[in-house]
């Protein structure tokens, strides 16, 4: 995430065990974009047939 500038967004925490641990969560600047996301996640909701039409036709003409 830090190589892209999204650590505004999320942290990632490693320990360093084995196996190998990693947790990754939000800062309280990413969780500002949490209503973002749901209502996208509403919006898609509603769309979802559209949205599958429109996934399976491109899939079609990429065969």
């Amino acid at each position: 995430m830090l190589e892209c500038g999204l650590d505004l967004i999320g942290e990632v925490l490693i320990f360093e065990q084995m196996p190998p641990k990693i947790e990754y969560s939000l800062t309280d600047f990413g969780r500002t974009l949490i209503p973002l996301i749901e209502q996208l996640g509403l919006w898609a909701d509603e769309h979802q047939d559209r949205l599958r039409n429109v996934i399976l036709k491109r899939l079609e003409e990429n065969k």
